[in-house]
């Protein structure tokens, strides 16, 4: 068994590739499902953040099982797979289950270290489970990752003077602005990124804030939270101009601030100007609104100039959590190979005793034998049989750890025609819980 990532991140697609990819909630459940079903794809769940979608799937076939997720996520984009090609990451065995450890543990992250990443991973895990589409692999693959992350934030610094997209957002503000007291802060959303802006701003001396959300009364207990004002969504429009800072962050597939709206907010402002930091992916504020003068618009790649100034100090710390993942991965691959050895193992030796006692049985002087003979004969056959094996079977467990092993496993199969039994032994572990 195989483990495979195929998807885009902030490193390798921009934001207007990122959000053509990005999963809907509302249809999160049903597409894994779909994605399920693809030929190869044995075990499936997917990452959709502002910063990456990415898909990781169990599989015995690598190459057809990329190909199948490469074609989705072209056909999913809308912009055919010779443009998205670029932009794509296909990982395989090690190098994709160390992604994973990484992006867990925040070593991957727009912002080094930052925490929210785990909690989005842990979702996806969640909505993963409720889609019925993952099974023992990615399991494991999650509950070790989950540990790694966890491992990562005790034994280094790499969480330390925690930052996040939401408080580098709030620093861009700082730099624009230098001073935040008596300026206007809109928020748009009310989900965690939108919550740790508002705790970001307070500290750095913002006191008015603007809060609207598309249900009412999550926006309600935020402003009721931090001292907020309140408003429904659909009264942004009427209340934009009040704002001299607005950062979004919501769920929504398309934009709900348009140039229409910026340019009459404008007037009403007597064209004083105005920030917006979307960290919203797919993105709240139509790119446009960047070319209306006295406006400036940022969205999650603009915030790449911002993190370098933090990435330095923990620079030594990321060397340290890397030699975690390492071992983490390390051992992940070590219970796969175990999956395929241990088995493969245990059909060699069925096939060997039982050739061996077919053998013995057949002789016509073993029919003449009393039954505590025969016992004697079976026994003595099966020491035999066990001493031939051992050594060849100790040379197989550590070939098995070396980096053609699986090609030296799956000569053992086919030498001693062994696949029809591994099948099966495959086909039982896939169906447990």
């Amino acid at each position: 068994m195989k483990v495979i990532t195929v998807g885009v991140n902030h490193r390798t697609a921009p934001v207007e590739v990122r959000e053509r990819l990005a999963f809907a909630p509302n249809s999160f459940v049903e597409d894994l499902r779909s994605l399920r079903q693809l030929p190869g794809i044995l075990e499936i769940s997917a990452l959709s953040t502002c910063n990456r979608v990415e898909l990781t799937a169990a599989t015995r076939d690598v190459e057809r099982a990329q190909a199948h997720l490469c074609e989705e996520l072209a056909a999913r984009s809308g912009i055919g797979f010779e443009s998205l090609r670029e932009h794509l990451i296909v990982l395989s065995e090690k190098d994709a289950v160390a992604h994973t450890f990484k992006v867990a543990a925040s070593l991957d992250s727009l912002v080094l270290g930052e925490p929210q990443i785990l909690g989005q991973v842990k979702d996806a895990y969640r909505l993963s489970m409720e889609s019925d589409t993952l099974g023992p692999i990615l399991k494991r693959l999650y509950h070790q990752a989950f540990g790694c992350a966890k491992r990562v934030r005790t034994d280094t610094g790499i969480g330390s003077q925690s930052v996040s997209v939401a408080s580098i957002a709030v620093d861009l503000a700082k730099r624009i602005f230098g001073d935040l007291a008596g300026r206007t802060i809109l928020v748009v959303g009310a989900g965690v990124m939108c919550e740790t802006a508002i705790t970001h701003l307070k500290a750095s001396g913002a006191t008015r804030f603007l809060i609207t959300n598309r249900t009412l009364a999550r926006a309600r207990d935020l402003a009721e939270r931090f001292g907020g004002e309140p408003f429904a969504l659909d009264q942004i429009g009427a209340r934009l101009h009040e704002a001299d800072i607005v950062i979004t962050s919501t769920g929504s597939p398309v934009p709900i601030i348009y140039p229409t709206m910026v340019q009459r907010s404008l007037k009403q402002r007597r064209f004083k100007p105005m920030f917006f930091i979307d960290i919203a992916v797919p993105r709240d504020i139509d790119p446009a609104v960047s070319d209306i003068d006295g406006v400036f618009r940022y969205d999650m790649d603009d915030l790449s100039s911002v993190v370098a100034d933090h990435l330095k100090a923990r620079e030594d710390e990321a060397r340290k959590a890397m030699e975690i993942v390492e071992e983490e991965v390390g051992n992940f691959l070590h219970w796969i190979d175990s999956l395929e050895f241990t088995p493969m193992l245990a059909a060699l030796r069925e096939r060997f005793h039982q050739d061996a006692l077919d053998a013995l049985t057949a002789d016509k002087g073993f029919a003449k034998l009393d039954e505590a003979q025969q016992e004697a004969m079976r026994g003595m056959t099966r020491r035999v049989v066990n001493k031939l094996l051992h050594k060849p079977t100790i040379a197989l467990r550590e070939g098995a750890k070396r980096d053609d092993g699986e090609l030296l496993l799956d000569s053992v199969r086919t030498l001693f025609d062994l696949h029809p039994q591994l099948q099966s032994t495959a086909e039982d572990l896939q169906e447990q819980p």
